[in-house]
């Protein structure tokens, strides 16, 4: 490279990219070191005498250590090179604002000194409005607002009643991934300790004499993913299966597991978010096909040839966030209710694939499906005693 050749904005976002690539352990071992020293500060100070800490803040103190010694033991000890994690990729969009807004000696045409300045105009006049905004030619904006889909989509009755109707099988589905999250969250050794224990079951009746099944327990994303590759649907890409289980996160007034991992309410929000990601037979496709379920006929159409595959899946898909088109691709309930179908066929694996399910499904095919399809140790994640047990709103 000669001496004066110029570094273009992809060589400074590269090298914003190295530089903050595994800083994340020195930055958490600094702030680690900080709380400490706070804390004894604070222990120590003389009566009357003010160290600088706020007595108040001393639980804020134990929950940072505790979040960065998870942090360490979890995410920071298996991240791969040039993968940025949380922290780092805090740190390269403050790197941007300062290349971007504040004056230096390599930038000395730009206005701003203040770098909370400079962090405000990169997320107003660079992030939002390109993330938030519908571009030309667009029906959503990159990154759509979570709300918007469940207002428009999810909390409708016609889809409310076929996920009633499909309720017991989706209750065995979530029952056993929760199951596994939680074991897998008391055999992973992180700090944080295990999710909440499961409870029973509880039904409730909040009004008009409606009951209301409400589950224990939580999946958490790993467990998500690691169920819809095991389905094995083809046409899920990794960021779609990964978008319906963030978007599905409802907020939470504290940082705590509830965070990241779905109660049972957000596993079939997940599900109905996946029905605009995988592509689904029509009503009509199946009247025209030899195929009666949706499940039979997507095995069939898989199992063919790749490019008309692929061509049926592109011509099924659509922006994140927003629906197949209803006159091509069937209203949105029927997806839901053909999806589950796929679902429940890759569990169940009825000899004649095309042959009805028999009734809802049971703890006992799910583990099963699960010891042989996810590869489950299953004394230890879904023992016998679990295959036995049946909640109220599984049968």
């Amino acid at each position: 490279m000669g001496g004066d050749e110029q570094k273009g904005p992809d060589d400074e976002e590269n090298l914003i990219f190295m530089a903050v690539d595994k800083v994340d352990k020195v930055a958490t071992t600094n702030i680690r070191t900080q709380v400490n020293c706070r804390s004894t500060a604070d222990s120590t100070a003389p009566r009357g005498f003010a160290s600088g800490f706020d007595e108040n803040k001393v639980d804020f103190a134990e929950a940072t250590k505790g979040a960065l010694e998870e942090l360490a033991a979890g995410g920071l000890a298996s991240k791969a090179d040039r993968q940025l994690s949380r922290v780092e990729f805090m740190m390269a969009l403050v790197k941007a604002a300062i290349e971007k807004y504040i004056k230096t000696k390599q930038n000395p045409h730009n206005e701003l000194d203040d770098v909370s300045e400079a962090v405000d105009c990169l997320f107003s006049e660079c992030i939002e409005v390109r993330m938030f905004t519908v571009p030309p030619g667009k029906c959503k904006p990159r990154i759509p607002r979570p709300d918007e889909f469940r207002e428009q989509v999810c909390y409708h009755e016609p889809i409310s009643m076929v996920l009633a109707r499909l309720a017991p099988s989706l209750r065995v589905i979530f029952a056993g991934l929760a199951r596994v999250s939680y074991e897998l969250s008391r055999s992973s050794g992180s700090s944080g300790g295990a999710l909440p224990k499961i409870t029973r079951t509880k039904l409730l009746h909040p009004a008009m004499d409606a009951t209301w099944v409400a589950l224990s327990g939580c999946i958490s994303l790993f467990v998500w993913r690691t169920f819809i590759g095991a389905v094995g649907f083809k046409g899920a890409e990794l960021r779609e299966v990964t978008l319906c289980f963030v978007y599905s996160v409802m907020c939470v007034k504290d940082a705590s597991w509830k965070e990241r991992h779905l109660p049972f309410e957000g596993f079939l929000e997940a599900i109905v978010r996946l029905a605009t990601c995988v592509p689904i037979p029509t009503d009509q496709e199946l009247k025209t096909s030899e195929y009666t379920h949706a499940g039979a006929y997507m095995a069939g159409l898989a199992s063919g040839d790749a490019e008309t595959f692929q061509r049926y899946a592109d011509s099924q898909a659509c922006e994140w966030g927003d629906v197949p088109d209803e006159s091509l691709c069937g209203p949105m309930p029927k997806r839901v209710e053909n999806l589950v179908d796929i679902l429940l066929r890759a569990i169940k694996q009825p000899v004649e694939p095309d042959a009805p399910l028999g009734g809802m499904l049971t703890r006992r095919e799910f583990r099963q499906w699960a010891g042989r399809s996810m590869r489950l140790d299953l004394d230890k994640y879904l023992p016998e005693s679990w295959a036995q047990e049946s909640e109220a709103g599984e049968c």
